[in-house]
């Protein structure tokens, strides 16, 4: 196991990280465990054309998922917010991540720290990783879908504060 593959498999044990973060940045995993592309490689994840069809969730499976949260819309419950909900894929489309509605979850655009900006710096180094050779596809997934924010806090620190 690459010392980076511990790493990660230590992060996914934490869950202090998350209980701290708010109970919405992290998706509830009885109904979004998360979903990829089964048999990934490292060469097709980093072609550079991977990813570029990718589209949307529709409208009804977007309009399921929030319904599956108990929410009628973007801006309600927990995404009062002035920025609201966005429907967001766990796995990233970046790391073979499908719009099933196992893998989406209506995460809040806030709070800051713990919202969208984090989670696209950690997509990006997951890729990143896995095109460099220090992680499998499945492992990056694994990773993101476990515990992003311990993962996060594992391997790129704190986010900055607004």
């Amino acid at each position: 196991m690459h010392y980076r593959s511990a790493t990660i498999a230590f992060a996914l044990c934490l869950a202090a990280g998350t209980a701290l973060a708010g109970e919405h940045s992290v998706p509830n995993p009885q109904l979004t465990p998360g979903d990829a592309l089964p048999n990934l490689t490292k060469a097709q994840l980093c072609a550079p054309d991977f990813g570029n069809t990718a589209h949307l969730p529709q409208i009804e499976v977007q309009k399921k998922v929030f319904n599956a949260y108990g929410l009628s819309s973007y801006r309600a419950s927990y995404c009062e917010d002035a920025e609201g909900c966005v429907i967001n894929r766990l796995i990233p489309v970046a790391l073979g991540g499908t719009n099933d509605p196992r893998n989406l979850w209506p995460m809040p655009k806030e709070p800051k720290v713990w919202g969208l900006s984090a989670k696209d710096q950690l997509e990006q180094k997951l890729h990143d990783m896995v095109c460099a050779g220090e992680l499998t596809p499945a492992e990056a997934q694994a990773a993101i879908a476990g515990d992003w924010i311990s993962t996060y806090q594992t391997l790129i620190g704190e986010p900055p504060q607004d």
